[in-house]
């Protein structure tokens, strides 16, 4: 959305509207607090959308059309009994709803009301819409005669006496239901849960009163917004309770008001009576018939084989191990769609929502990644979304033994994974606010990312804790080891587990798939000033092909590399940079094209071992330090590559180096001598000439790299 929204949220301001920022193609605030609304200043790095709440004289009829409930049916109908309504500010919504904005008299108490008749909603005072210029799924809000960066701002007009009383009755359907739940006979499962919500918040522990009393009005609202139980009723209980509990009235309204906002959102129809009428079925049938002629699409990958679409995987380790710095470094190559440890990734937007470190210690990281994969930030705008949860990180909460609901958290959550291709949640033991023991808990929760991952075909990894006995012997190959309930491991539909041996090394296991076989594990080394790297000692299909092939395709990266150091082209050493040696080398004529990237690797540190080639550090124009690839003089010898002129040889037999030399010895004139005189002083002055370098940008000085 290119538009100007510091500038809307002053005119907004200046209108007497109280601008709020919401996120990116939702209709969910952005924050925490935002009732009392954000400064326009504010709105300068905002990429997302703007609502507005309002002030006590001010409230707006929300007219809405969809659910089967058509509010402009109904106002036309109020309209036909009891006369037009006056012609005041309005706006037209991207469901073809509208928002009509009005005045109230003083002392006329309206509450914030959902369904107070068939499609009619109210909003006002600790409510809020959502204002042009947002948008959602491609449509925009937009007001009808106003043009807020242009225009003045058209009268709003006084509320008719009968619109008032009508929006002032209970909803019909809703004050039934209370009435029957209050006499106890109808809908037991509302009852029960606004007495467990009720003692919930009275024996909530000092420091969290406030996150249960969220968490326990948020399931109340997703009851009310389906009709059964009415919010007044539900506000006033848990007012008194809080109140019991030591909150003071200023922040009880305002968390009520937040949980209501993010739970109306979500109705709520569990354990609902039995109206007579058939029930969607639990259990649908799979076609059979026609599994040849319309077969279903294959499972998609974000990254190799590792990550399916759709479903939720698992990333198990022991705390400090990593696993929160690698599943960022997954997060950078996914949105910036190269690869990560010689495994392609599929590029797709991002999101990456961390419950356990805070923003600045992420952005740490993202800035380590960045510089050590040489990637602007700004290309990231967009493709990655980074969101710090750690001050309200539950996103699943239960209370006593129930099977638990998610939170205000979770909706916000789903909300910005919409578009995603990849989810990653960082981490279990602080988004879990069950009883990590309880399989029924577990696997609710486990479902509820699941339906992220279903709703966007994303790829949802969440990060989890495993106990340092687990860690140390690697032995969660069957789920044993992870902190709980073994629900963790089987509701999970692939599994990733980390682990550091003595030495240092991370070995990094694919333990589980639903989609075929699981994958070798991958050998990581960490080094002291960088990232994760695949390890000099890594397995991989080039270890043992060791014939004449593997010679072949090694002298041909032998050879490229030199040429790329001859002109000042170095090639790096790393294998997650977004210019590794496999991608770099890979648009040359003589590139081995039969090799994927991890073969590559493997065969670069094969030559590593022979001596063929160094790492060396290289000075860049920025005055950074980068580590290179540098061929050998043994090296350029087994590449059949004329030595540096530094040691430039004085005979043709040298030049071949050694095996062509022997070569050369079988044949009738190498032992005749007649390879020599003229021809040879020929051959060896072009060799002993210095090597002509092409004229590059890159100016690098050299030094050994430390053993």
């Amino acid at each position: 959305m290119n538009v100007n929204l510091q500038n809307y949220a002053a005119i907004y301001q200046a209108a007497g509207f109280i601008p709020l920022p919401i996120l990116p193609n939702s209709k969910h605030p952005a924050c925490k607090g935002w009732q009392a609304g954000t400064a326009p200043e504010a709105f300068a790095s905002h990429r997302g959308n703007i609502g507005l709440t309002f002030g006590a004289g001010l409230f707006v009829l929300d007219v809405d059309v969809k659910n089967e409930a058509n509010g402009l049916a109904t106002l036309e109908g109020l309209e036909a009994k009891y006369g037009e309504l006056p012609a005041t500010l309005t706006a037209e919504t991207p469901s073809g709803g509208r928002h009509i904005v009005f005045r109230k008299p003083e002392g006329v108490m309206l509450r914030n009301r959902v369904g107070v008749m068939p499609g009619l909603d109210v909003r006002a005072v600790g409510g809020f819409i959502v204002a042009e210029p947002s948008m959602l799924d491609g449509k925009n809000w937009h007001w009808n005669d106003w043009q807020p960066d242009t225009g003045e701002l058209p009268e709003i007009a006084d509320a008719p006496q009968w619109l008032l009383a009508a929006i002032s009755k209970p909803a019909p359907e809703a004050a039934e239901r209370a009435a029957s739940a209050n006499a106890g006979i109808t809908d037991a499962y509302t009852t029960r849960a606004l007495e467990r919500a009720t003692s919930a918040v009275l024996s909530a522990a000092e420091g969290a009163r406030n996150d249960v009393l969220n968490a326990a009005a948020y399931g109340l609202a997703r009851l009310a917004a389906a009709g059964r139980l009415d919010w007044g009723q539900c506000d006033h209980v848990l007012t008194r309770a809080a109140r019991a509990a030591g909150l003071d009235d200023g922040e009880i309204a305002a968390t009520l008001a937040s949980a209501y906002a993010a739970g109306v959102a979500s109705p709520n129809h569990e354990g609902e009576p039995d109206t007579g009428e058939e029930a969607e079925p639990l259990l649908l049938p799979v076609s059979v018939g026609d599994v040849l002629t319309n077969p279903s699409q294959p499972p998609r990958f974000v990254w190799g084989r590792y990550l399916p679409r759709g479903v939720v995987a698992l990333l198990g380790a022991h705390g400090g191990t990593g696993k929160s710095t690698i599943a960022l470094m997954l997060a950078v190559a996914v949105a910036s769609g190269q690869e990560l440890f010689g495994i392609e990734t599929e590029r797709c937007r991002v999101l990456f929502a961390s419950f356990e470190d805070g923003g600045a210690i992420v952005r740490h990281r993202l800035e380590t990644i960045c510089k050590e994969w040489f990637i602007e930030p700004a290309e990231l705008e967009g493709h990655l979304v980074i969101v710090d949860g750690t001050e309200s990180p539950e996103l699943f909460t239960t209370t006593a033994r129930d099977v638990g609901s998610v939170t205000p958290t979770y909706t916000q959550l789903e909300a910005m994974a919409e578009g995603a291709g990849l989810v990653i949640v960082d981490n279990a033991s602080d988004t879990f606010g069950g009883d990590e023991i309880n399989r029924r808990q577990v696997r609710a929760f486990m479902r509820s990312l699941g339906r992220i991952a279903k709703a966007n075909d994303a790829a949802v990894l969440l990060l989890a804790h495993v106990d340092k006995n687990t860690s140390r012997a690697g032995k969660a190959t069957n789920g044993e080891g992870y902190s709980g309930s073994t629900a963790w491991h089987n509701s999970a539909r692939s599994r990733l587990f980390m682990v550091r041996d003595e030495s240092g090394e991370l070995k990094l296991s694919h333990q589980k798939t639903n989609f075929g076989k699981v994958h070798p594990p991958l050998l990581l080394d960490w080094p002291e000033d960088g990232l994760p790297q695949l390890s000099h000692a890594q397995p991989g299909p080039a270890a043992a092909d060791s014939g004449l092939l593997a010679e072949l395709d090694t002298r041909a990266l032998l050879a490229l590399i030199a040429e790329f150091s001859e002109r000042g082209e170095h090639v790096t050493t790393a294998t997650t940079s977004r210019t590794h040696a496999a991608k770099l080398l890979a648009s040359e004529p003589t590139f081995p094209r039969s090799r994927k990237p991890a073969e590559v690797f493997t065969l670069l540190r094969e030559a590593e071992r022979r001596g063929h080639l160094a790492r060396v550090n290289v000075t860049m124009e920025n005055r950074k330090q980068k580590e290179v690839w540098e061929v050998t003089a043994e090296g350029r010898a087994f590449a059949w590559l004329a030595p540096t002129a530094p040691t430039a040889p004085t005979s043709q037999v040298d030049a071949l180096g050694a095996l062509d030399a022997e070569k050369c010895a079988d044949c009738a004139d190498f032992e005749a001598g007649v390879i020599g005189g003229k021809e040879s002083a020929q051959v060896s002055a072009e060799v002993s000439a210095p090597t002509s370098k092409k004229p590059g940008k890159t100016k690098a000085k050299h030094s050994k790299s430390p053993a």
